[in-house]
């Protein structure tokens, strides 16, 4: 329980905020940046909420490494903006080798 003890220091918690936001906001320019890669122009909404949505549905026990749920959930966020879907297939599985390969690797 000691632990907890973090959540009284405000320097820590604003670190830990601060961190977080960096990631995400890297993390949300790497999805921006993979879909400009592949020609697909949506608002900055969409690689925030794909973001959210894929951290959300990879929680939910499926096949190792999330494969077909990564993908499918890549989809449903990216038809929701317009995108076609055989392109929002392609950027899923591009997105799945640019997310998961390099840490498999190591």
């Amino acid at each position: 329980l000691s632990a907890l003890d973090v959540w009284r220091d405000r320097r820590a918690i604003l670190s830990l905020v601060g961190w977080s936001a960096l990631i995400w906001g890297i993390t949300v320019l790497l999805n921006q940046l993979l879909l400009w890669s592949l020609g697909i122009d949506v608002p900055l909404l969409a690689p925030l909420l794909l973001l959210v949505v894929l951290q959300i549905g990879v929680r939910v026990p499926s096949s190792p490494g999330s494969i077909g749920v990564f993908h499918y959930l890549s989809v449903l966020t990216l038809t929701l903006f317009g995108v076609e879907k055989d392109l929002a297939f392609s950027y899923g599985v591009l997105l799945h080798l640019v997310t998961y390969l390099p840490p498999s690797l190591l």
